[in-house]
């Protein structure tokens, strides 16, 4: 198939999935036009908000075989966004340029989406990155300074994750036209939440955006990291009106109130990762996901999304279009947008801060 083909396709898939999600079709004659294929769970670093990663816990991670990762690519087809990462730090895997090649050489124009904590984006990786042209890079740093980012990374690594990023930024500089963008990434947590207004002013040197990130509370101990709400949203604020000094895009997925936002100028600022996908944006508590997303484990069972333990089908055992158009996928379109949605939305932001307001 040629590559004027694909995009042909590729652009009535995005039209056909646009007019399902506005109808809230319950049966889709299209295809997902966001894929997530996870690479593996094994990390370099050890933050304090993840799971652990030391002692006999280091021996349940694992890297994605490439042979596993095509087994579970058919979902990629006329996708217009790949998530190329999963519960770790995907350039550890030593099969994940293989699996980005593949990628590349077989469904040439998607964009990639990939979360990394930037400390092994080696200058290979920048190059062709920065060559392909057409991704997103969101880079877990969690601070503005080598002191914080050391006690919420467990590693002295700052000053290294900060040279290969301006790096970045230079090679996507000299790439006529880019489309490659960069997103820094910050977790609220009680740590590192007085230095987000100065995290904002980092983003702005290197044409980044920013997305913050409410505290997950996997593990009890997690729970002593939290923020409280009224700091939060006051330093919130403080971070939003930097951006809009700053012209930073600033992308809060919190579950504080909506109102907290009594600026509207700042209310303008916030939203979505841009994606360049001819997308609908969800109104105020509402999901789009079920439509327009899925997500795997390595072990092929689909879910919803990042926020949702719902198994909706295991693609070893039963084809996409099985899984797509399943009894659990029709439950979840029929369901997630009713006020009695599955649990597991109610723990997600968008419906929280929905709820909240």
């Amino acid at each position: 198939m040629t590559l004027k083909n694909l995009k042909k396709l590729r652009d009535l898939n995005n039209r056909l999935n646009r007019w399902e999600t506005y109808f809230q079709k319950e049966i889709l004659d299209s295809r997902p036009v966001i894929v997530q294929i996870p690479t593996g769970t094994k990390c370099n670093l050890k933050c304090v908000f993840c799971t652990d990663r030391e002692g006999k816990a280091s021996e349940n991670y694992y890297d994605l075989s490439f042979e596993d990762f095509i087994s579970l690519s058919e979902p990629i087809f006329l996708s217009s966004m790949l998530q190329l990462y999963g519960w770790g730090e995907p350039f550890i895997n030593p099969e994940y340029e293989k699996m980005f090649d593949y990628v590349v050489d077989n469904f040439e124009g998607i964009k990639f989406y990939i979360s990394t904590n930037g400390s092994l984006m080696n200058d290979t990786w920048i190059n062709k990155l920065a060559k392909y042209n057409n991704s997103i890079i969101n880079i877990s740093l969690n601070a503005s300074t080598a002191a914080t980012y050391g006690s919420i990374m467990k590693r002295d690594k700052f000053e290294q994750v900060m040279r290969n990023i301006k790096k970045l930024d230079e090679a996507r500089r000299k790439v006529e036209g880019c489309r490659t963008k960069i997103f820094l990434s910050f977790v609220n947590t009680d740590k590192n939440i007085d230095e987000l207004p100065e995290f904002v002013e980092i983003a702005s040197e290197i044409n980044a955006g920013v997305i913050i990130q409410d505290l997950n509370i996997i593990e009890h101990k997690h729970a002593n990291l939290m923020v409280h709400p009224d700091k939060a949203r006051y330093v919130l604020n403080l971070a939003q009106k930097k951006a809009l000094e700053k012209k930073v895009q600033f992308c809060s997925f919190s579950s504080l109130p909506r109102d907290h936002l009594n600026n509207p100028d700042l209310a303008s600022n916030s939203g979505p990762i841009p994606d360049d996908i001819p997308l609908l944006p969800p109104p105020p508590g509402q999901c789009y996901e079920p439509w327009q997303r899925i997500l795997m484990s390595a072990d092929g069972i689909v879910s919803p999304c990042c926020n949702s333990q719902m198994n909706l089908g295991n693609l070893h055992e039963k084809t996409f279009q099985e899984i797509w158009n399943g009894d659990m996928y029709i439950y979840l379109r029929q369901t997630v947008n009713t006020p009695n949605p599955p649990g597991d939305c109610l723990k997600c932001p968008v419906k929280m801060s929905y709820l909240l307001s």
